[in-house]
């Protein structure tokens, strides 16, 4: 099968998932072909936070997952870093940008290996309100052609949404019909209509800034809006906030 037409077959069957099961076996068997063995759908955490706290899809080795956010690996990983500065997709081994690795990131590097993870692909995703995600493949070897890089970008930056979309969908807050936002998506946005920063709505409502990003991110997805102002003025619109 050609690579373009299994692409967007690929990409087809995500955006045809209902559950996060269904989209985690398109993922499995969509980047199989080009390599890769495992993957890791999740938000960067900030300081304090940790990695098992920010992941919206997990097909990494769990061991590998638990060890990793238990000596919160996520603060100190080249690749992490390369993430928050990049808007580029790039290899891991390419993530040092050929400086020498520091002691603690060759070890994070050498563990990895041990979980059939000797090199990967990392496909960074920036949200319209800063906030830093990613898409990270992981295999025995990484010989991608150029095409084969664009196509597994594109995987990754549908497969990213696709995962977000359904892990708020299906969570467990009160979903507003009309637009699909959760009551509180509403409540945050409610607020910045008012003029309130994310930081003010942070502190009125008494959850972190950071949450306060995800919620507006989420809003905005789910009302195809492209900044807060947008997503403001199309829930006026709809409505969905007075």
């Amino acid at each position: 099968m050609r690579l373009e037409q299994r692409t967007f077959e690929t990409i087809d069957a995500l955006k045809r998932s209902t559950t996060l099961d269904a989209l985690f076996a398109v993922l499995s068997e969509g980047v199989a072909p080009l390599g890769f063995s495992s993957f890791l759908v999740t938000d960067v955490p900030l300081p304090g936070e940790t990695l098992k706290s920010q992941v919206v899809l997990s097909g990494w080795p769990p061991g590998w997952l638990s060890q990793y956010s238990d000596q919160n690996y996520a603060h100190e990983d080249v690749v992490v870093r390369r993430i928050k500065s990049s808007c580029r997709p790039f290899r891991w081994s390419e993530a040092s940008q050929g400086r020498p690795l520091r002691p603690i990131e060759a070890r994070i590097m050498g563990e990895a290996t041990e979980f059939g993870m000797l090199d990967g692909f990392c496909v960074p995703v920036h949200g319209v309100t800063g906030y830093q995600a990613c898409v990270s493949f992981g295999g025995n070897r990484v010989d991608l052609t150029g095409r084969e890089a664009s196509a597994l970008q594109l995987i990754g930056l549908i497969a990213y949404g696709e995962a977000r979309a359904r892990r708020l969908r299906h969570g467990n807050a009160e979903v507003v019909e009309d637009a699909g936002l959760t009551a509180r998506e509403v409540e945050v946005l409610r607020w910045i209509s008012r003029g309130k920063s994310n930081w003010d709505v942070s502190v009125i409502l008494g959850i972190s800034e950071r949450t306060i990003e995800k919620h507006v991110a989420a809003a905005s997805v789910k009302l195809n809006t492209c900044n807060r102002a947008h997503a403001v003025a199309e829930s006026i619109r709809l409505g969905v906030i007075h």
